[in-house]
């Protein structure tokens, strides 16, 4: 795509950080002659993560929020609204 942009935001309260991205972009081909044109698409997540104790995160995330149809390739299509949950850790 000739123009793709990506917005994120967090905020930290506490133990807790909470966090959105903005992912945009333009028209794009998917065939090598540039004959196939995808339209652009805009797409909103967002997540939310706890700091159990230092090194151990529990993590929450939401993808596309607003459930937009859209495709990165041709006859590929996306999931819609989906989710992830885990546990990070770190050693130090």
């Amino acid at each position: 795509a000739p123009l793709h942009g990506a917005l994120d935001v967090s905020h930290q309260m506490g133990n807790w950080e909470f966090g959105a991205a903005l992912i945009a972009s333009g028209y794009r081909y998917t065939d090598l002659a540039n004959t196939q044109k995808l339209p652009g698409y805009a797409r909103l997540d967002a997540r939310a993560s706890y700091r159990i104790k230092p090194g151990l995160k529990f993590l929450a995330r939401v993808n596309n929020v607003l459930d937009k149809e859209y495709q990165l390739v041709s006859g590929y299509n996306t999931p819609g609204l989906n989710g992830f949950v885990g546990i990070e850790y770190q050693s130090f």
